[in-house]
């Protein structure tokens, strides 16, 4: 088998090449099992599996299994040192106390929230969401998330409502 390209990250399709791929049972890529297409008997596209790591990959036919004679580079995407993108939140104005709902991708590292400015309290649901109450002296303004100094994109508009009325 033919690794034409040695690395790459979680969901990115490789090219496979080699012989007798027509009866392929399975791919993994250092032991994490992948979605494959067997192209024709000489080519497999397989995708990367979230998590896989540096490994070999592995090709299973019913006459046995193969493995590349390289390992296949992992390129994680590591949340620590990749700034969050925020890219919508909802609902998009409240009262303080309001729990709000941002949706973009690596939060995981996140050490803080701000409203316009003033920190708020939040819990970092998984990788792409996260709830925040907006705090009392927060204002009308953009949300913003932070990450070991790293800011990510602004999300503006969310509107704090007159509550005197």
């Amino acid at each position: 088998m033919d690794l034409p390209q040695g690395q790459g990250g979680p969901g990115v399709v490789v090219t496979l090449t080699g012989n007798h791929f027509a009866g392929v049972t399975a791919v993994s890529f250092n032991g994490k099992p992948a979605t494959f297409t067997i192209v024709d008997n000489n080519v497999i596209t397989a995708t990367v599996p979230a998590e896989a790591g540096t490994g070999p990959i592995r090709i299973t036919n019913p006459d046995g299994t193969v493995s590349s004679t390289t390992d296949f580079v992992f390129i994680d995407p590591i949340p620590e040192k990749t700034p969050p993108v925020l890219n919508s939140f909802a609902p998009n104005q409240g009262i303080a106390g309001t729990t709000v709902t941002l949706s973009g991708k690596y939060f995981t590292g996140v050490t803080e929230v701000t409203i316009n400015g003033k920190s708020a309290v939040y819990t970092i649901v998984n990788d792409e969401a996260i709830t925040v109450t907006v705090p009392n002296d927060a204002g009308t303004g953009p949300i913003t998330d932070h990450q070991c100094g790293r800011h990510s994109h602004q999300c503006h508009g969310f509107c704090i409502r007159d509550t005197s009325t």
